[in-house]
């Protein structure tokens, strides 16, 4: 219940500090899409977005979001690993909620363990 309450305060905290960051509205929505793994949504902020450094930021890290979604769906399929899988599936779902979140607040958040091959990717 407390997690559940901590997350409907970020979210509330989200609505009313929308206006208050460097980054503009549309900055923002763009990089939370990102974050959206089916239909694979970070496409968008990496397209449109190609010339702003934060919604580029999220994007790469939309694009990890899911490559790790996909080789958890592909993981999941092995009897022995599946239970590995889903307990990863639930660790992505967190952290993809979270990436959510910051965007929203105008934020740069790096991804635990997957953030630093975001950081790699060169488009």
């Amino acid at each position: 219940m407390r997690v559940w309450r901590n997350f409907v305060g970020q979210a509330i905290n989200a609505i009313l500090e929308f206006m208050e960051t460097n980054t503009t509205k549309k900055e923002r929505i763009l990089s939370a899409v990102a974050y959206v793994p089916f239909p694979p949504l970070f496409l968008v902020p990496l397209l449109v977005g190609r010339d702003d450094s934060f919604v580029e930021f999220h994007g790469k890290q939309g694009l990890i979001v899911f490559l790790a979604w996909f080789a958890l769906w592909i993981l999941s399929n092995v009897p022995i690993i599946a239970i590995i899988a889903y307990a990863g599936f639930v660790a992505l779902i967190v952290a993809a909620v979270i990436g959510f979140v910051q965007a929203c607040l105008g934020k740069r958040w790096e991804l635990p363990l997957l953030g630093r091959y975001a950081k790699k990717i060169r488009l």
